[in-house]
């Protein structure tokens, strides 16, 4: 029998940057390549939801990048939920899941263009998500 303390990490989710509930009812389930993230999108031990995720040509999924030439520079989706990190953690394959339409407030997302390594939207990603997602100001 084991006694011992055991501590979690809990992170609750500021989805703020959802403009409706239209869309969150069936969100797409993704696998997550942690090694295509860097440090910055998990300061806090978690990648936030809101993030804008895409598909690399591995069929794994990495934050939305449109400098990379992987299949990242297409946009997706946004990461619905945020995804814990374990500390000291660099690699492997995390589960989590995407909102693929619905209405998004641009400016509450986490990542906001001007910051390095993806996870932003820019006028790519608009572009990639026309008529599927739907970006407004809040």
């Amino acid at each position: 029998m084991d006694i011992a303390p055991r501590t979690s990490t809990y992170q609750v989710d500021d989805n703020s940057w959802l403009g409706s509930s239209h869309g969150t009812d069936e969100p797409e389930p993704v696998t997550l390549d942690l090694a295509l993230f860097d440090a910055s999108h998990y300061e806090n031990g978690f990648i936030p939801s809101g993030c804008a995720i895409a598909k690399a040509a591995s069929a794994l999924y990495g934050p939305y990048d449109d400098t990379e030439d992987d299949g990242r520079e297409v946009f997706v989706g946004h990461l619905w939920g945020g995804v814990h990190v374990h500390a000291g953690l660099t690699t492997g394959r995390l589960g989590g899941a995407m909102l693929t339409h619905g209405r998004v407030k641009e400016n509450r997302l986490p990542f906001q263009a001007g910051q390095t390594g993806g996870g932003f939207i820019d006028a790519g990603a608009r572009a990639d998500a026309a008529g599927r997602i739907r970006y407004v100001t809040a």
